[in-house]
């Protein structure tokens, strides 16, 4: 993938409007600040083996959650580490950090992960959290190959096709699909605005009571919403129909105190976010990996010279939630 795809663009405004919410994650419904206790220690026990003398990368950066986390559980910090993220960021976590890891760290928004300034063989540590996945084409396994030095680590948590999250966002992109369709849900709920827009004057109201295309414009949107509920009831993962709806109805009542067009914005608002959401939840979908795929990835890292490849899986909550991989080369004998 090139800088100048459709593509590519459509993903990093997604992603910018996510994390200027100033969320530190991609599962803020479900984790603080630093994902689970299973993702914290695995990465602890990388951190661990970080020297003085190390450059990183950490690919996928979003708001920081990881460099955090890493202030937090590191013994030794690195001549430098350069977070890249494709998206625009909330770059204010910086100044929490401790002035002598910040002044390490160097941020690169609207940077693909190929597009890094990075010399060749430079980079000793390569960390990623659920990133990697998302631009591990050709053109990022030859950027890995020419920027990771002979002794090196690549560490990284990646998504699961079997895992929670991949199945919230199949359901999700699902129903994201389903709310935006051509006369679903949310185009009901545009055409009785208007009507709504009546309710503070008993003279329009009296109108609009008597009019049969506000009749009908209110049935329609009742029988939306009524299958909106009922999908709700029947799916495992009913967050993004139910949060849809709440905003729906705060949405009619801003209509019915007379506010149309600040209703209007808000519903376009909606369209957009669910959107955003679609379009991010998809990609997860189509990017996480199976068994054969990651094991395709410990091929390849062994072609690259990679000698001691370590895969598993996360659990977090009881709930299967990604791969977790460690691959090292160069390593002195005895190391792990």
């Amino acid at each position: 993938m090139t800088d100048g795809t459709p593509g590519l663009q459509a993903r990093a405004q997604a992603w910018s409007r996510y994390w200027r919410r100033g969320v530190r994650h991609s599962c803020p419904g479900s984790f603080s600040e630093h994902y689970g206790q299973a993702t914290q220690a695995f990465w602890r026990e990388c951190f661990a083996g970080v020297s003085g003398d190390d450059r990183v990368v950490e690919l996928g950066c979003g708001n920081g959650s990881l460099i955090r986390w890493f202030a937090q559980a590191a013994r030794c910090w690195p001549q430098a580490i350069d977070a890249v993220d494709l998206a625009e960021l909330d770059d204010t976590w910086l100044a929490q950090l401790p002035a002598g890891l910040r002044q390490r760290v160097r941020l690169h928004p609207r940077t693909p992960a190929t597009g890094l300034p990075a010399a060749d063989a430079s980079i000793n540590q390569l960390w990623s959290q659920y990133a990697l996945e998302y631009f591990a084409d050709e053109d990022g396994w030859a950027f890995l190959r020419r920027v990771l030095a002979p002794r090196a680590t690549l560490a990284a948590i990646v998504h699961h096709r079997a895992s929670l999250p991949a199945r919230v966002a199949d359901a999700e992109r699902v129903d994201a699909e389903w709310l935006l369709r051509a006369d679903g849900p949310l185009d009901q709920a545009a055409t009785v605005l208007p009507w709504l827009a009546m309710s503070e004057d008993p003279a329009r109201r009296t109108q609009r009571d008597a009019d049969p295309h506000a009749a009908a414009a209110r049935q329609r949107f009742n029988a939306a919403f009524a299958e909106v509920a009922e999908r709700i009831e029947a799916t495992a993962f009913p967050d993004l129909l139910r949060d849809t709806a709440e905003r729906v109805m705060r949405i009619l009542r801003t209509a019915s105190a007379g506010h149309v067009r600040q209703a209007t914005s808000a519903l376009q608002a909606l369209r957009a976010d669910l959107a955003d959401n679609q379009l991010r939840v998809a990609e997860l979908v189509d990017c996480a990996l199976d068994r054969d795929g990651i094991q395709a990835w410990a091929q390849r890292l062994g072609q690259m010279g990679f000698t001691a490849v370590d895969i598993g899986e996360i659990q977090e909550q009881g709930q299967l939630f990604g791969w977790r991989l460690v691959a090292r080369r160069g390593a002195v004998q005895g190391e792990t």
